[in-house]
C-alpha cells in the first residue's frame, strides 16, 4: 500500500455526517482537550445554513466538573472575533450562510468551539503550585536523606528511565515517584516509564505518581494515570508516604 493509499483509508475511516433531531450532526477533525472530536450541527433548508457547536465548549467543563456561571461570557468575546455569535444557552453558532460558504463555516465553528473550551479551562484553572517544592519538603519529613532527584531506573526493555525521585525503603525495597501536571506530555512521559519498569517484575519497587488534585483533570487523564502506577493526589502524598515508611 502507498502512502497515498494509507491516507486515503485512514481519512475515510472518520465518521460521516448523520442526522440527527436538529440538523445534520457532522463529527469534525479538531479535538477537545479532553480528546474529544468537535461535533457541528448544520440546519437549515435547501439555501441557507447555520451551524453550531451544540454547546461543546461548555461540555468540556462539565468533564472535570466545573461550571463556572458566566462561562457564556467568557467565551462571548472569543465567538465575536472569528464572527460568530453565542447563544443563551452556551452554544457557538454562525450567520446563516449559502450552501458555498458551508465547508468553510463548519471548519471556523468547530475551531472556535476548540479555542473556545481551551480558553474557558486555561481561564477556571487555579494557578499551579510547586510541587516539587511540596513533594521534596514531605520525602524530606519522612525519609531524611533516604532519597534523591532524577534517578535512573532500568526497565524491562533494558531502557534506562529518569524518575523525578527514588527513595530507599525498609527491606531492600524502593520507591520510584513522579510528579505530573494536567499535560499530555508529562502524563505518557510517566506512563510509559512505569509501565516498562512494572514489567520488569521487580518485586521490590514501590511505585507511584502524584498529581495535584486542586488541578482541573479530566477523567480520562486520571484514568490513564492509574495505568502506569498507582495515582496519588498530592493531598494524599503525606499519608500515603507515613503507610510506606512504616
Amino acid at each position: 500500500m502507498s502512502t497515498l493509499e494509507a491516507v486515503k483509508a485512514a481519512l475515510n475511516k472518520w465518521p460521516e455526517p448523520r442526522l440527527s433531531d436538529r440538523g445534520v450532526s457532522v463529527p469534525t477533525h479538531c479535538l477537545y482537550p479532553s480528546n474529544s472530536v468537535v461535533k457541528v450541527t448544520v440546519a437549515g433548508g435547501a439555501d441557507l445554513f447555520v451551524v453550531d457547536d451544540n454547546g461543546g465548549s461548555l461540555e468540556e467543563l462539565e468533564e472535570v466538573k466545573i461550571a463556572p456561571q458566566n462561562a457564556s461570557r467568557l467565551i462571548h468575546k472569543l465567538a465575536r472575533s472569528r464572527g460568530l455569535d453565542v447563544s443563551k444557552s452556551g452554544a457557538i453558532y454562525s450567520r446563516s450562510v449559502p450552501s458555498g460558504e458551508l465547508e468553510a463555516t463548519i471548519v471556523l465553528v468547530a475551531n472556535a468551539s476548540k479555542e473556545a473550551a481551551e480558553h474557558l479551562l486555561d481561564t477556571v484553572r487555579p494557578p499551579r503550585r510547586n510541587l516539587r517544592l511540596v513533594v521534596e519538603r514531605l520525602l524530606e519529613k519522612e525519609f531524611h536523606s533516604r532519597w534523591s532527584r532524577d534517578s535512573k531506573i532500568v526497565g524491562a526493555s533494558n531502557k534506562r528511565h529518569t524518575f523525578d525521585y527514588v527513595v530507599q525503603l525498609r527491606g531492600d525495597r524502593q520507591l520510584i515517584l513522579d510528579v505530573v501536571v494536567p499535560e499530555s506530555s508529562s502524563i505518557n512521559a510517566a506512563v510509559v516509564a512505569h509501565l516498562d519498569v512494572r514489567h520488569g517484575n521487580s518485586e521490590k519497587l514501590e511505585q507511584r505518581i502524584v498529581y495535584d488534585d486542586q488541578q482541573v483533570w479530566s477523567s480520562s487523564d486520571l484514568a490513564l494515570l492509574k495505568v502506569g502506577a498507582r495515582a496519588v493526589p498530592l493531598s494524599s502524598l503525606e499519608h500515603a508516604l507515613d503507610r510506606l515508611a512504616a
